[in-house]
C-alpha cells in the first residue's frame, strides 16, 4: 500500500495525465507534478471535475449536491482498493 494524492485541476484546466512532468506548467513551480509524486511512492489520483473535458455532465462550480458528491464517490471508491492507505 501507498499514501495515495487526490490532483485535482484548476479551473478549465483538464486533470493531469503526463507522468514525465516534475511540475505542472499551468501552475506555480513549487506545485509538484504527478510524475515526481509517482516516482516518491505515491499513488496518484485525478480527474477531469464534471462538465470539463473528457467529463460528461454540466458544470455546477462549487456545487456541495454534484461537485461534492463526485468527490464523496471517488473517495469511496478509492477506499475499496487493497493498494490505498
Amino acid at each position: 500500500t501507498a499514501p495515495t494524492v487526490l490532483n485535482g485541476p484548476g479551473l478549465g484546466l483538464a486533470g493531469a495525465t503526463t507522468l514525465e512532468l516534475e511540475v505542472d506548467s499551468f501552475l506555480p513551480t513549487d506545485v509538484i507534478g504527478i510524475g515526481a509524486l509517482r516516482e516518491a511512492g505515491y499513488n496518484v489520483v485525478t480527474w477531469d471535475p464534471r462538465g470539463e473535458w473528457r467529463s460528461e455532465g454540466v458544470m455546477h462550480l462549487n456545487s456541495p449536491d454534484l461537485e461534492g458528491r463526485d468527490m464523496s464517490h471517488i473517495i469511496s471508491y478509492l477506499a475499496t482498493l487493497p493498494e490505498v492507505a
